[in-house]
This record gives C-alpha cells, structure tokens and sequence, in this order.
C-alpha cells in the first residue's frame, strides 16, 4: 500500500454514482469527479465498498476485505475519501478575478442586421434602436484600453466583433484591429491580443478576407442545415435566401487558411436533421461543427412559441447521433468538446458562464457594459460604462450568481452531474426570472434543455473513455495539468 494512506482515516464516499451498460460499470463520485471503469466486475466493486463502509473510518483495510492495489485505485478515483475533508476541489464564483487572466470582450460594432433571422434573440426593444445604431470609434478605442488597464501581466484579450451584424460597421473592426497592432500592444507589452467576429458572412468586404488573414482573426458563423432549411430559418431582410451567400463566403475563407467555426441554432425545424447538418459543415470546410439549443426567451424577455423550441429528447438523440457518426472529432465538436475539456480530476464549477464573474463584457454601441450578450440594455445586468470607468459591478455580478448557482437551484443541488455541467446556459433562467410571460412550461424546458445537454454529453464521453485504450492515462492526476482548463 502507499505508505502516504497508513494512519490516516478514510471514508468510502457519501454518494457514488454508477453508469451500466451490460455488464460494464462506471462509478463516479459526484463532488470530485474521477470516474472509474470496470469492464466486469461492478456488482463486487459495490460489495467491497459496502463492506468498507461498514467499518467506517478505516485506517488500513485487511489485504481479503480490500486489495491494496484497488485500495489506491479507490483512492485515486475519490470513490474513497479521506475522512473529514471535503472534495479537494475549488469553484469559481464574482469576487474571484479571473476577469483579471482573460477578457472576452463583445463589441456591438452595429445593432443592426442585414437577416431576419426566425428565432432572433436580439430584441426590437434592446438591440433594435432608430437609425440602425453603429458603434462610435472613440466609444471602441475607449473599450479595448479600459479593458485593456483590468488585465494582469500575461493576460488574454479577445476582442469579439459582433451584433447585429458586424460586418455592417467593418470599417471600425479594421481600424480597432490596427490601432491595437501599432499602438496598444506598444502601451501594453504583456497583453495578448486575439480578434474574433461572430457574423452570418452573407456579405464579405472587399479587403476581408487580407485583413483577417493577416491579424489571424477567426470567424464563428451560423449555418443551420442545408440550404432550403437554412433559407426557411435565416432568410435575408430584404426578402431571399441568405445560404448561398454566406456558403460562397465560407469557402473563400476557408480556402485562404483562415480558422471558420460553424454552428447551428436548433429549433423544432432542424433538429431531426443534426446528422446531415454536420456533413455540410463539414462540406463548407467548416473547421469546427456546434449545436446549439434555442434559448426560451429573447433579449427582450420575449418568450419563443413552444412549437419553434426543439424537443430536449430529440435533440439529445441527435447530439448522440453526430456523436458516434464521426463527421467530426470531439475536440471540434461542440458541446462535446466543452465538455471533454472538463474531464480533469477535481473539476468543479457551480457556475456555468462567464458572465457572472466579468469575464464576458458587452459594449454597446453608447458605452454601456452589460454582462452578457443576451442582456444588452437591460439595466438589471449593466455592470459598467466606458465613460465612468467603473467596470465590474460587483452587486450585479453576485446577483447573477445566485440565481444560476448550482447549489442553490432546487432542480439542480442533488444533480450528480452539476459540477461538470454547471447547469448549462444561464440565460435561460436569468431571463425568466421575475418574468411574468415565463410560464411554469417555459422554466421546465429551460431545465429540460440544459440536463439533455449535459448529460447525453457526459454519458457518452465516460463510456468512450472508458473503453478507450491508455483511459487511465488521461485521467490520472500526475498527468491532468497539461488538460485543465480555467472554468470560464
């Protein structure tokens, strides 16, 4: 046995959680997850614990009750803990500054759109204004130095173009993107700088595809099926399609080298179609495939009609279905590939978002920083202005917090799987709270949605893991450093 477990009391864990599929067993312990694989054997493994747990706190088991091996295997994998310490993990929450280590700053370059998206989430009331609103340069200029001066040396700023539609306003993207390169990583020289832009490539700039190129930005872009699906959900505003633009602009750029992610909204219209979707972003040369259920409301607090909403069943058959169809690999795969990144020994995060610890800034076009994307000119969730300089909020951040926390939802705080999966988009409940169009129905799909996601993703990642070769490898402490990843 290792001598660092002689004199020391242990307990089997207070809840262990078990996955079956024939006769394979995969036992996790909920508050620090390990989880261990057993390709036969499972119903012993329950009775040497039983057994343990009946002479609990043990010191140093007899070799016939518990092999020394399995003892230290136990150990590694937190099915048995030691007794009086609590999971050996740290969760993130508002106060800790992790806004501090890396800023995904969203900057509404325009609020206007050139689409009229089915199921747009932008609201007519906080994203729609008269005019068609456009982001100043002083107010952007301003934006990138503030958040600049909030980062700790060797810090991340990802500067994030987006809208509306930002290719709208594309003229301030490149002079942002050139002044940051000639002045402001001068003025901060341990600051790193990354570019984004979220757009719908229906339109493409004569000198985009250069300027992108040459500042590495990479694009994120929607696609939501093939192309009479995609026209029926994302047509343009002034009448048409919108595919064969943005599929053109697609393979342009990707052709020139640069990093395009795709992704699809689901909604009750594409959501038996996820296969199929996935082949053609992967036709498009798509670096990356995402799916993405439609939240409940919109920016506005508008609630979507249940018939545009996807069913969590299907949706969660569909994500299994791209899964195990191989068009893409996990690692570009989302949620999956969100979710593999959390497979590290100790993970835990109560809070599934970045929003509620500063690390998601949106400017609008007047200055204003809200929280999230989904909350732009929502006084509740401002938690700054460019001109008072007085970025993060605290008291809006905490309050964020305790509506999405994990621990603090009754549907969630027995959850096995709630430190991996945080309780999924928060927008969904941030944006029924107190709303008195959010029905009982709404709140149940918002839930619904999010354990579909969770769980069909983890459940099929531990089963994989489980029966790849070198498993333990992956998963063992020693080596899980080079794999953690901050929880942002």
């Amino acid at each position: 046995m290792n001598p660092e477990y002689t004199g020391r009391a242990w307990r089997v864990a207070p809840r262990i959680e078990a996955l079956s599929r024939g006769s394979e067993r995969i036992f996790f312990n909920p508050l620090n997850v390990n989880p261990a694989y057993f390709p036969m054997g499972g119903s012993e493994v329950l009775e040497i614990l039983d057994k343990l747990k009946a002479n609990e706190p043990f010191y140093c088991p007899q070799e016939n009750l518990c092999p020394w091996d399995l003892f230290d295997f136990f150990v590694r994998h937190h099915l048995i803990v030691e007794d009086g310490k609590t999971a050996c993990c740290e969760a993130c929450g508002p106060g800790r500054d992790l806004f501090r280590t890396e800023l995904n700053v969203y900057l509404l370059l325009s609020q206007a759109c050139n689409q009229a998206c089915v199921y747009c989430l932008n609201g007519r009331e906080t994203y729609h204004g008269p005019g068609d609103p456009m982001m100043s340069r002083e107010t952007a200029f301003q934006a990138v130095e503030t958040f600049a001066t909030r980062l700790s040396p060797g810090g991340f700023l990802n500067l994030v173009f987006f809208g509306g539609e930002p290719l709208l306003n594309w003229p301030l993207a490149v002079e942002l993107m050139e002044h940051c390169e000639s002045t402001l990583k001068a003025k901060f020289p341990k600051i790193n700088f990354h570019y984004h832009i979220t757009t719908n490539l229906s339109v493409l700039p004569h000198d985009f595809i250069t300027r992108a190129r040459d500042h590495a930005m990479t694009l994120l872009v929607d696609v939501d099926g093939p192309e009479d699906v995609h026209n029926a959900l994302r047509p343009l505003r002034g009448g048409g399609g919108s595919f064969a633009f943005t599929a053109r602009h697609i393979e342009k750029a990707a052709g020139a080298g640069i990093n395009v992610a795709l992704r699809t909204t689901v909604v009750s219209r594409n959501q038996e179609i996820m296969v199929e979707t996935a082949r053609v972003h992967k036709n498009l040369g798509g670096s990356s495939c995402a799916y993405v259920p439609l939240n409940a409301v919109d920016s506005d607090g508008s609630v979507f009609e249940r018939a545009m909403r996807p069913d969590p069943r299907i949706y969660s058959r569909g994500l299994r279905e791209v899964y195990h169809s191989q068009i893409w690999p996990v690692e570009n795969l989302f949620p999956f590939s969100e979710f593999s990144r959390r497979l590290v020994p100790g993970y835990h995060n109560n809070l599934n978002c970045g929003a509620p610890r500063g690390c998601t800034p949106v400017i609008s076009v007047n200055g204003k920083i809200f929280s999230c994307i989904y909350l732009v000119n929502n006084p509740a969730y401002e938690t700054g202005d460019i001109l008072k300089d007085d970025f993060p909020r605290l008291d809006v951040l905490e309050a964020m917090a305790k509506i999405i926390d994990v621990d603090a939802r009754p549907q969630c705080r027995e959850c096995a799987y709630r430190y991996l999966c945080g309780g999924g988009c928060p927008i969904g409940y941030i944006g029924t709270e107190g709303e008195a169009l959010a029905s009982r129905e709404v709140r149940a799909y918002t839930h619904k949605i999010a354990c579909a996601t969770a769980k069909t993703c983890l459940e099929e990642l531990f089963w994989s893991l489980g029966t790849e070769a070198g498993l333990w490898a992956l998963m063992n402490p020693e080596n899980s450093q080079t794999r953690s990843q901050p929880c942002l």
